[in-house]
């Protein structure tokens, strides 16, 4: 009976592989973002580490950024990790 079952079992998984078609992603549409390097400023002495968080304010205007302390974590860290940017991508608050 085990027979019968595997036997059975490898004639049904060769169907199914055959049976499938390969897929080709359509990912022909034009990208309507470009990447801007640079765009937001930190405090002096500061670098940009993993974001975690982007958000936009209720005022439409500015912009809300988590980071993690210019690394991966902010473990033993006292730095600010949430930033507010106005529009002209400046941090106007800290903390």
């Amino acid at each position: 009976m085990m027979v019968v079952f595997v036997v059975a079992a490898a004639a049904f998984s060769g169907w199914t592989m055959s049976a499938q078609s390969a897929a080709t992603p359509m990912n022909d549409l034009p990208n309507p973002y470009r990447t801007v390097e640079n765009f937001f400023t930190l405090p002096e002495g500061r670098a940009w580490g993993s974001t975690s968080t982007v958000d936009i304010d209720r005022d439409g205007t500015s912009i809300w950024v988590a980071e993690r302390c210019g690394v991966n974590s902010c473990a033993g860290s006292n730095r600010p990790v949430v930033y507010k940017f106005d529009k002209a991508a400046l941090p106007t608050r800290a903390s």
